[in-house]
């Protein structure tokens, strides 16, 4: 209909009303509208309460009419309103213009103010030249202006150049500085690598230990891990040992502790620690935990090494914890260590404590006195003391004296300090330990004397602490 009768097609789509069906016309009349006549589809446009995210219609339709007359559309789009996104509209005319006239719209999107509406216009541009003529873009790209946009349109020529010819394009970004080198080389490689992985896999061997070389070797690493991480795997133990090395198993082992954890994580327990194996056995009791929590816990339990588990465990801990904290309780006793039991007991109890800090306080006070519960009481009130600081005060009051209580009190006083420096010191006179004590109080007083070293030198007078903390203190405020 729009393509024989345009004014009845449109009429007819304005009058419908709001709704999917409306929307469809429109887009079925611009499409039919652009070709003939642009400035009829721009005009039916603007007449269209467009959504938002509706607005990518008018970079359409100046996509298509910067090919048939890119002048007049580019003089179109300077009378456009905010509102009908220019910048995407630039971005569209410069990449339509470029495949046919390079060299005009480079001319072109000069003009346009900095921002990141002439970025995306030239990245466009680049693109398109560098796929028709890779040397001529890549010697244009090397007047612009150092920023964001540079290295933007610097990445498009390695792309597209990589696709013609990846040596070639190597053979440029070398001569690039050494920010821009590393940008252009990682944009080579991640399109070499889509079209001949084992061509760019033996290209980034052979480059220089570095930063350039991590870059690429990560890209490739990415894809190959994708495709077959056994394969990958195969090539990334024949890298040299090095950062570039341990990059490549840790990217290769989380894509593949995706698809199957259990391969992964039989395959990390084994690699050397110069392989950086606690990372690897990190990301993937991470990963595995979030897929299937029970499974994870059993192959952890099977494992003979005690240190291993409690390597991994804690991780797998601290993930059911996200969204079951009560269940991950449960777990922290399979821990051997009292120093990696209270560890676990930390992180659950600030992940707990962020949804329901009463479920967690009455947890924390129904352990026994000891390193798990001291760990698991300071957490609770770091974490609790941020968001409701009042009750979390409350509920320290309620603590028996003991070493827990001493050392809660020793970080909630800490939290105070800075803002409320007589409140923190009116806590931290209920500490029991005497060291303890005095050693927090000193602390406090440094602290309110950077910001009232009157103040806090007259309540340090009148103190009970041991005359030489006095004489110390005394001497810093002056």
């Amino acid at each position: 209909w729009a393509e024989h009768d345009p004014s009845g097609a449109t009429a007819w789509a304005l009058h419908l009303p709001p709704g999917q069906l409306r929307d469809q016309a429109t887009q079925s009349v611009v499409f039919a509208l652009v070709d003939k006549d642009p400035q009829a589809a721009l005009s039916l446009l603007q007449s269209s309460a467009l959504r938002p995210d509706q607005y990518g219609l008018y970079a359409s339709v100046f996509g298509r009419w910067a090919m048939l007359n890119p002048t007049a559309a580019v003089e179109a789009a300077s009378q456009l309103p905010q509102t009908a996104n220019r910048t995407m509209v630039w971005s569209s005319i410069a990449g339509s213009w470029a495949r046919e006239d390079p060299e005009s719209a480079f001319a072109w999107a000069s003009t346009l103010p900095d921002g990141q509406g002439r970025d995306n216009a030239m990245q466009n541009i680049f693109s398109s030249w560098a796929n028709k003529d890779p040397q001529k873009a890549a010697t244009m790209v090397g007047t612009l202006p150092s920023g964001q946009g540079r290295e933007q349109a610097i990445s498009s020529v390695a792309r597209e150049w990589a696709n013609l010819d990846p040596r070639a394009a190597v053979s440029w970004a070398q001569s690039l500085s050494s920010s821009s080198q590393t940008n252009a080389i990682r944009s080579i490689v991640g399109a070499w690598v889509q079209a001949d992985p084992n061509a760019a896999s033996q290209y980034v061997v052979s480059l220089p230990a570095g930063k350039v070389q991590d870059e690429a070797v990560a890209a490739v690493a990415n894809r190959l891990g994708t495709n077959d991480p056994q394969q990958a795997i195969q090539w990334a133990e024949k890298l040299p040992a090095g950062t570039a090395r341990q990059n490549a198993l840790n990217n290769i082992v989380t894509q593949w502790a995706a698809t199957d954890p259990r391969a992964a994580a039989d395959f990390a327990i084994h690699i050397p620690e110069s392989d950086n194996r606690k990372n690897l056995l990190d990301n993937v009791g991470r990963q595995w935990a979030r897929v299937d929590p029970q499974a994870a816990l059993s192959w952890v339990d099977g494992l003979g090494s005690v240190a291993t588990r409690d390597l991994i465990l804690p991780n797998i801990i601290n993930v059911v914890a996200e969204s079951n904290p009560r269940t991950a309780v449960d777990y922290i006793s399979r821990l051997s260590s009292n120093e990696a039991q209270a560890n676990a007991a930390g992180a659950v109890t600030w992940q707990w404590a962020g949804n329901d800090p009463d479920a967690a306080a009455t947890w924390v006070t129904s352990m026994a006195e000891g390193p798990v519960r001291q760990r698991a009481a300071e957490s609770l009130i770091n974490r609790w003391g941020q968001t409701d600081p009042y009750r979390a005060a409350s509920w320290l009051g309620t603590l028996p004296q003991g070493p827990s209580r001493d050392s809660t009190v020793v970080a909630y006083s800490r939290q105070l300090s800075a803002n409320d420096p007589q409140t923190a010191i009116e806590w931290a006179q209920t500490i029991g330990n005497d060291a303890t004590r005095n050693s927090q109080l000193e602390s406090i007083v440094t602290t309110w004397a950077k910001n009232d070293a009157k103040g806090a030198m007259a309540w340090v007078a009148q103190s009970s602490l041991p005359p030489e903390v006095k004489q110390r203190l005394m001497k810093q405020g002056g």
